[in-house]
């Protein structure tokens, strides 16, 4: 069983090709009912994105930058159909790594490696129709090949 551009699922609530992920990072089970059921989220890199069923990629002339995104799909294996539900544009390429995880909040963080020459950023963002940035952390002059929120180390104090 494959997910994404010529897996064996069909693709929902996007456009196919140039809305599966590409050059993908840090899936995680948000949910899974046991059945076949899962909401996963996963880094979407965006590198080689085809965009177009001529198989034209981003970033070549005439077609969109490549950009990389946070995503949530639900996959349903007994239709194998895989809807993109969730998706956090980024305005960069995230060249490589990256993670998606849901908080006990149902916020998403993120984490974007190589956000620039020697930068990541970490953020958590609303999961809704149009996401708005909760929190953010810019790790300077390293990347952060994932990011992970851990709870308090303090008693009474919560993050």
């Amino acid at each position: 069983m494959a997910f994404g551009l010529q897996g064996d699922f069909a693709l929902e609530g996007g456009t196919d090709p140039v809305d599966w992920f590409y050059a993908e990072h840090g899936p995680s089970i948000i949910s899974d009912d046991g059945k076949g059921d899962l909401t996963m989220g996963v880094f979407d890199n965006g590198n080689d994105r085809v965009v177009d069923a001529d198989g034209d990629l981003c970033g070549t002339t005439g077609h969109i930058a490549c950009l990389s995104r946070a995503t949530v799909y639900e996959l349903d294996e007994s239709s194998k159909t895989e809807t993109l539900s969730f998706h956090y544009d980024l305005p960069y390429l995230s060249g490589f790594g990256g993670n998606v995880e849901q908080l006990a909040n149902s916020d998403l963080e993120f984490d974007a490696t190589m956000s620039s020459a020697s930068d990541d950023t970490i953020e958590e963002v609303s999961n809704s129709t149009n996401p708005q940035i909760v929190w953010q952390l810019q790790v300077v002059g390293q990347w952060a090949y994932r990011g992970f929120r851990l709870p308090s180390l303090y008693p009474g104090v919560q993050w």
